[in-house]
């Protein structure tokens, strides 16, 4: 029988495996016997060695627990900020914002801010930009997003929800569409059973403002803060029939 490398041709020669960069343990120095992939103690001096990413270069990297935990802090800090200067883009907030706005801080508190600090001035210099206009719209999603921060961060953040769901009210009370109803919109199947009845329920926009059905104040579908409900129900207008 022919060998199929004489039928599909020569066999491309097998490329030379590329020597291993010796790992010294990063607490003795001794050199390990082989690259560490994950956790695991050393065989010399029984110290545990992590392995990491390092967030910056995407290095794997061989430490030790403290250092370990140090990258996990670091990366973290990292993720948080990309997140919310993420949201914060949306009201066209930039890195140098950020760091303008970290600098400005830093000279009031005498000492560097965190990141959070940093986060929240951003978003009041918006609410007070912003009030400035009749865009009912963008306010309610700023509250709104100023409630998820408040309420990550582990603050009161009620009364921003309540805001958000005065100026979605607002919002659609002056629309320029005849809007004089609403009705309100619970998270499906998701929704808390304080938050379940009020699904479909109308009201006039004047009584809503007035009475403030949502955000259910008995909601019980918490994410961060242990204490207080963060209600997801908004409102849908009633369109009159022409």
């Amino acid at each position: 029988m022919r060998r199929l490398s004489s039928l599909f041709g020569k066999r491309e020669k097998e490329k030379p495996q590329e020597e291993e960069i010796p790992i010294a343990c990063p607490y003795c120095g001794e050199i390990l016997p082989k690259r560490p992939t994950r956790k695991r103690k050393c065989p010399f001096c029984r110290n545990v060695i992590c392995v990491r990413t390092d967030p910056d270069t995407r290095e794997k990297m061989i430490t030790t627990e403290k250092d370990a935990q140090e990258i996990d802090v670091r990366r973290k800090r990292i993720a948080y900020r990309k997140r919310w200067i993420g949201r914060l883009a949306l009201y066209g907030i930039t890195d140098q914002h950020f760091e303008a706005k970290k600098a400005q801080l830093g000279k009031e508190f005498q000492k560097e801010p965190r990141d959070a600090d940093v986060v929240w001035g951003l978003f009041n210099n918006l609410l007070t930009q912003q009030m400035k206009t009749s865009d009912h719209d963008a306010l309610k999603g700023l509250y709104y997003d100023m409630a998820l921060f408040a309420e990550e961060e582990g603050r009161e953040f009620f009364h921003l929800l309540q805001q958000a769901r005065k100026m979605e009210l607002l919002h659609w009370r002056e629309a320029g569409i005849g809007v004089t109803k609403v009705e309100i919109l619970t998270a499906g199947d998701k929704a808390c059973p304080s938050c379940q009845p009020l699904r479909g329920k109308i009201f006039k926009i004047k009584d809503a403002l007035k009475e403030m059905p949502i955000p259910n104040k008995d909601c019980t579908t918490h994410w961060h803060h242990p204490k207080q409900g963060f209600c997801r129900c908004s409102y849908l207008p009633v369109i009159p029939e022409p």
